[in-house]
């Protein structure tokens, strides 16, 4: 299983499924995502008491192409 703690994010190669903690509860602890949220409440996390707004990004530019790192393959 990889985390990544940055991002919140989480993937399972095994059972080639991921997502991000309330996914991790459910998968883990048999919860759904409403059950996810009581248990991290009830569990002592601080929870934002409403999802961000987000807006459109319909007028956004395509995003910047970065290579991130390379390999050198050797048949």
């Amino acid at each position: 299983m990889s985390i990544d703690l940055a991002k919140g994010t989480w993937f399972s190669h095994e059972d080639n499924e991921g997502g991000g903690t309330l996914a991790l509860l459910g998968k883990l602890q048999g919860l759904s995502e409403g059950e996810a949220v009581d248990w991290l409440r009830d569990n002592g996390f601080e929870l934002p008491s409403k999802a961000p707004q987000t807006g459109s990004n319909q007028l956004a530019g395509p995003g910047k192409k970065e290579t991130v790192a390379t390999w050198d393959y050797v048949d």
